[in-house]
């Protein structure tokens, strides 16, 4: 049975819900209108052959969502490629990152879009 403060309740929970999770739709779409980004993304990601495994942040990973090996850098596992954003990197200590990318060479480098190849 439905009453006037059950109704109050579920909309002040779904209210919370809806922002505390606010910021990951809102770092997302600013990237639709930063065409910069998108380009030098598409530039980065066209260097990486197709069926090549890559590495890339979640933000990223509309972009190559559609290759048949990808993984996530938040997963802990880590493809033939990596392309990051600097800007968005995940929260890992610099030597951790250093770990990371310690087998792999840079191969491309533009508006703080990297991509190693291991």
């Amino acid at each position: 049975m439905e009453t006037p403060t059950f109704r109050l309740l579920l909309s002040v929970f779904i209210l919370a819900c809806t922002l505390t999770h606010s910021y990951t739709w809102l770092r997302i779409t600013k990237y639709e209108r930063d065409t910069t980004y998108i380009n030098t993304v598409k530039q980065a990601i066209s260097i990486v052959p197709k069926h090549a495994f890559i590495t890339v942040p979640q933000d990223i990973a509309v972009h190559i969502s559609n290759r048949e090996q990808y993984s996530l850098i938040e997963s802990g596992k880590y493809g033939d490629y990596i392309l990051v954003d600097n800007d968005t990197w995940p929260l890992l200590q610099e030597k951790e990152i250093r770990e990371i990318i310690e087998n792999y060479t840079q191969i491309f480098h533009k508006n703080n879009i990297v991509v190693y190849k291991k």
